[in-house]
């Protein structure tokens, strides 16, 4: 967005994933990124500082059951095929409980939900929404740990409409979890400060997509219910 116009800019695949997707944001004079990968249940969220060329790891994200399974994918494979984990492993430097996961396509089974505990920065203050832990984590502008507290709402009590998806208003600095009640969605601001639910705004048309917060209007693309016409673009 670039004041109240959309610019659409053309990027190779290649530089968005290797120069864009790590980086998060800025705080500080200092460069907010991940080592993310969706293969795998842990990853970390890291600075990084221009002035020293300095590396901080800020806090680390685990799905302890998901990673237990995750590995124990190696010791029920076949003895031959534990050999040809290991000797791939060593081959590219990796650890063989990975090679095996990725070997026994664990990842791409049912069985397998990449992690999402998204960071975002209100004002200068780091919020880190670990939803493995259950916990909302305060870092100053310099990766210290100021607190952490509890959340839920990502418990709903139908657990099905929770969609692992959050949406941040950068200009009112407000922060949104998205829900999914039988195509129809619906959104709750989530306090960055006590992490509770604050309301709830259920979208208008059905199988709303591309959502997107901006200046305290939602956008997203529709298309009529049981319909075949193209899809519409809308405020609400």
């Amino acid at each position: 967005m670039y004041h109240d116009r959309f610019l659409l800019i053309p990027l190779k695949v290649e530089d968005v994933n290797a120069y864009i997707k790590p980086i998060i944001d800025t705080v500080n004079g200092k460069l907010i990124f991940t080592d993310y990968w969706k293969e795998y249940p842990l990853f970390n969220y890291l600075n990084y500082n221009e002035t020293d060329s300095t590396k901080k790891q800020l806090l680390t994200i685990e799905d302890k059951e998901l990673m237990h399974a995750y590995n124990f994918e190696y010791y029920s494979l076949k003895p031959k095929d534990k050999l040809e984990a290991r000797r791939i492993a060593m081959d590219l430097k990796m650890d063989k409980h990975v090679v095996a996961s990725l070997m026994s396509g664990f990842t791409k089974s049912m069985f397998y939900e990449p992690l999402f505990a998204p960071l975002y920065i209100i004002k200068d203050t780091i919020c880190v929404f670990d939803h493995y832990k259950d916990k909302l984590y305060h870092l100053d502008k310099n990766g210290v740990k100021i607190d952490s507290i509890s959340i839920n709402y990502n418990h709903p009590k139908n657990w099905k409409e929770w969609k692992n998806k959050m949406l941040k208003d950068d200009i009112e600095n407000l922060i949104y979890a998205v829900y999914d009640k039988n195509g129809h969605k619906y959104i709750k601001q989530i306090s960055t400060q006590t992490g509770k639910e604050l309301g709830k705004y259920n979208l208008q048309f059905h199988s709303a997509d591309k959502l997107k917060i901006h200046d305290g209007y939602v956008y997203y693309i529709y298309r009529p219910f049981e319909s075949t016409q193209e899809k519409f673009f809308i405020e609400s």
